[in-house]
């Protein structure tokens, strides 16, 4: 299973004081290994000592165990390692680990925070029906009150429904989703591919993706990976299928001999101004500052989006099922105040 964010993060950021102060990487994991006893990034670090013990490189130990570690981090560590910038790359690493696991986790809660709020309604809900509304049943049964149609509605479990319909459905749609495109590692192309289209998440996700594909692509690119190679593991980076597919042919093409801008322009995924700008600063001598620009652009991007993505789908949720239980509850007392109107002459 790999290591999360800041697991990653950890072991990239210990590595890179390491080999910045000279330390020999053997005897640095052997060391957080103890430290960290167990745990899931301590036996990762302990498996790391043991294969530089055994001779072999940092990228050769992280390519054998594609399972802990991301897509793209062996390649940039082997780049790194070649051209004596390993310090280097892995505080890069160390860097994108920290911005991936920031916007994960603030999508996560905006995600999960609907369906915290459908719980808590679809329970009093449940409360109602299970021991208020016999009541009301009873007491209309004795009276033998002509009932509206919204109590019957009521009665009948119509405002279980409707929450169901609305608030509930969509909830666990939306989270499952979510769920399924980091757990499963996009395993289902299809629904990699309406992610990017939902109303109201699609945005943030798309831009989460993006800033991850930009931070992968230009650790690689600086590193001094082809540039074919670069993007291919820039799109498995991101888990989604469909960015992958589009990242493959984006390779393809530049295997081809297409410029990186023009491949990139071809892709629906990517931007129309990120092409340009790529295409921009190949003209003006190479696009290596790019990346870091466009990564943090798109990061700011995703944090906004996701931010006023939280405030609609909390509003809209909440409005509804408030909704929902205000109707529950009048329609219980409507065949009453008819009563008492009639009563009243």
């Amino acid at each position: 299973m790999a290591l999360p964010g800041d697991s990653l993060e950890w072991l990239f950021g210990e590595l890179a004081h390491a080999v910045a102060h000279g330390k020999a990487l053997p005897e640095a994991l052997s060391e957080l290994a103890r430290a960290e006893g167990g745990s899931r990034r301590g036996l990762a670090a302990g498996r790391l000592a043991e294969a530089l013990a055994r001779g072999e490189t940092l990228a050769g130990a992280v390519a054998a165990d594609p399972q802990t570690y991301p897509p793209g981090v062996a390649a940039a560590l082997e780049a790194g390692e070649k051209g004596g910038r390993l310090a280097e790359v892995l505080t890069t690493l160390c860097d994108h680990a920290r911005m991936d696991g920031a916007l994960r986790y603030s999508l996560s809660r905006a995600l999960i925070y609907p369906l915290i709020i459908s719980i808590g309604a679809t329970v009093s809900l449940l409360f109602i029906h299970a021991r208020i509304v016999p009541m009301f049943r009873r007491m209309f049964e004795e009276l033998c009150i002509e009932l509206p149609a919204l109590t019957q509605l009521t009665l009948s479990g119509g405002a279980l429904v409707l929450a169901t319909l609305l608030v509930i459905g969509p909830a666990a749609v939306l989270a499952g989703l979510y769920l399924i495109s980091w757990d499963s590692f996009g395993r289902f192309d299809f629904l990699d591919a309406a992610r990017l289209r939902l109303p109201v998440v699609g945005r943030p996700v798309r831009r989460i993706l993006l800033a991850r594909w930009c931070a992968t692509a230009g650790a690689l690119f600086a590193a001094g990976v082809p540039e074919a190679r670069a993007v291919r593991l820039a799109g498995e980076s991101t888990g989604n299928l469909a960015v992958n597919r589009a990242s493959a042919e984006i390779a393809a093409g530049l295997e081809a001999g297409v410029p990186l801008s023009q491949a990139m322009a071809a892709q629906s995924f990517f931007p129309p101004l990120l092409s340009w700008m790529v295409g921009a600063s190949d003209r003006a001598g190479g696009h290596g500052d790019l990346w870091a620009l466009a990564q943090e652009t798109y990061s700011d991007q995703a944090r906004v989006e996701t931010t006023i993505m939280t405030m609609i789908v909390g509003v809209f949720f909440v409005f509804v099922m408030l909704q929902l239980v205000a109707l529950t509850v009048l329609s219980m007392f409507q065949p009453l105040i008819k009563l008492m109107n009639s009563l009243g002459g």
